[in-house]
């Protein structure tokens, strides 16, 4: 393939990276970071606490330890629904995501 950008490189096969390569750690960290700021700011709001509270219940739960965890997948839900799984945890204490979904 030709780049065109006006040099003469060019590239024979499409790089691919692989799931432990720092690129795609790097842009791992980046959308999680994305999706706790958003969820931690949800957190705040509906129970009506602090930033720094929702950080806290966050960080300490199972659903964000989960999160974390790029083999589960469970990054790629909403906003709401990852919400809905954390506010479910904390009412019962269990961390569960709905049949529906799996």
């Amino acid at each position: 393939m030709l780049l065109f950008h006006g040099s003469n490189s060019s590239i024979e096969k499409p790089l691919l990276l692989k799931a432990s390569h720092p690129a795609i750690d790097k842009k791992f960290s980046f959308l999680l970071f994305a999706i706790t700021k958003n969820l931690i700011e949800y957190i705040s709001i509906q129970y009506k606490i602090s930033i720094a509270s929702a950080m806290e219940k966050l960080y300490n739960s199972k659903t964000y330890s989960m999160l974390e965890n790029r083999d589960t997948r469970l990054w790629q839900f909403s906003k709401l629904f990852l919400f809905l799984v954390f506010d479910n945890e904390q009412k019962t204490g269990k961390f569960e995501i709905p049949e529906c979904v799996l």
